[in-house]
């Protein structure tokens, strides 16, 4: 029988099934289109040194003025390309990195130098200025440069036309490449992005899912339980406490998309434990009570039948508490009167009396009768000592705690 709930469970799962298959997959990955950029731009930087190696100077601040540099080296920090020109001396020295991604590339271009040539001939410049970044200064020893300027205005001195047309051609190659590399990155994260949408979507429909058929087992165990089927409502209970659990794991499972429903699932689980235990005493009084029909002599059965009407009691589970209070009770009597020496039906009688109805005097009666018939049961003391110090006999309490410890101590060795 589907209650209004469950329809709008159902609803909403068809509505996230919907949402599911129209969300786009992205199950291919990208990181290796990522990894040939990331491959091909340390190529193409591993050119662009190779195309400034071996020549006196390779950067001016002006044409006329400024200072020169010796080496030059370009590399990927962090995803972004940089080039390093450097002049060291035993005097001092010093490094100047910019990243080529603020190259302005509008103004990129090769001219004749003769200024700067160190063989008196003319040299071939690729000139270009830097957007938003001017580089950075990294002095290495003493004041060599110290007072240098940072500078927008970048001149690198190649041997050939040919050359320096090899460098302008590699440095737009890398921008391109950086920028495309940005892209694809952009296209990855938002690939997650979907798939962390995805995933979440089929969560929660799953979840829906198992919860209606959660729902489902547990509803059809109540009506079982109300029925007398208890055999059959345990079944059913169990079947949903084991759905319940399943669900309550995912809960936890790598990303926690379920989290947020932790506490619903376990307030579920718990209420379904408590219909479980309900029907398994119900369902094993209801074995007892043909057992007790076809051996009415058997003083075992009624303690047995006793104790579970005294467990739905104690743990609040009872709906009927006047008559399975008077059922344990006559239960309890009848097994006495079968067996008087039964120290266990004493036993129950005054954990009932005692522990669920406060007659204190009642039940130390039948404790003091299971204790004369069995001594050596450690709980009897327990309880009676219990008992004792509720109704402040101090002495006689302590005299059951040492007679407790002394039976355990016994039963270790």
């Amino acid at each position: 029988m589907l209650t209004n709930k469950l329809l709008t469970m159902r609803a909403e799962i068809r509505l996230l099934t919907f949402f599911v298959l129209f969300v786009p997959k992205f199950f291919l990955s990208q990181n290796s289109k990522v990894e040939v950029m990331e491959s091909e731009i340390t190529k193409l930087l591993g050119d662009l040194e190779t195309n400034l190696t071996g020549i006196d100077y390779n950067v001016a601040f002006a044409k006329i003025r400024g200072k020169a540099w010796s080496n030059c080296s370009c590399y990927m920090n962090q995803g972004l390309p940089y080039m390093e020109l450097s002049y060291l001396t035993s005097g001092g020295g010093d490094k100047y990195r910019f990243n080529l991604l603020f190259v302005n590339v509008s103004t990129i271009k090769t001219i004749k130098n003769t200024q700067w040539s160190s063989s008196g001939s003319s040299c071939n410049d690729v000139q270009f200025s830097l957007t938003d970044n001017i580089g950075e200064h990294f002095i290495i020893t003493g004041n060599y440069y110290s007072s240098a300027y940072r500078t927008d205005k970048i001149f690198l001195h190649t041997t050939s036309e040919s050359n320096s047309v090899n460098v302008v051609s590699l440095i737009k190659e890398v921008i391109t490449k950086c920028k495309l590399r940005t892209e694809q990155l952009q296209i990855e994260k938002q690939k997650e992005e979907n798939a962390k949408i995805e995933l979440k979507a089929k969560c929660e429909q799953d979840y829906l899912a198992s919860k209606l058929e959660i729902e489902n087992s547990y509803n059809d165990g109540i009506i079982k339980t109300k029925n007398g089927n208890f055999s059959g409502a345990v079944e059913a209970l169990e079947l949903s406490l084991s759905i319940c659990r399943k669900t309550l794991a995912k809960t936890i499972e790598g990303d926690k998309p379920l989290a947020k429903h932790t506490s619903e699932i376990n307030d579920i689980k718990d209420n379904i434990m408590k219909q479980l235990n309900i029907a398994k005493f119900r369902n094993e009084i209801s074995i007892l009570n043909i057992k007790i029909s076809e051996t009415p002599s058997n003083a075992s059965n009624y303690i047995a039948r006793a104790s579970y009407r005294i467990s739905l009691l104690g743990k609040g589970l009872s709906d009927t508490k006047s008559i399975d209070s008077t059922l344990a009770i006559n239960d309890l009597d009848k097994s006495i009167f079968l067996n008087p020496k039964s120290d266990s039906a004493y036993y129950y009688r005054g954990f009932f009396k005692g522990v669920l109805y406060n007659n204190y005097k009642g039940a130390l009666q039948d404790f003091d009768n299971a204790i004369k018939i069995n001594t050596n049961n450690k709980d009897y003391y327990a309880w009676r000592a219990d008992l004792r110090k509720k109704i402040g006999d101090t002495k006689g309490a302590e005299s059951d705690g040492i007679r407790y410890y002394k039976i355990e101590e016994k039963e270790k060795k």
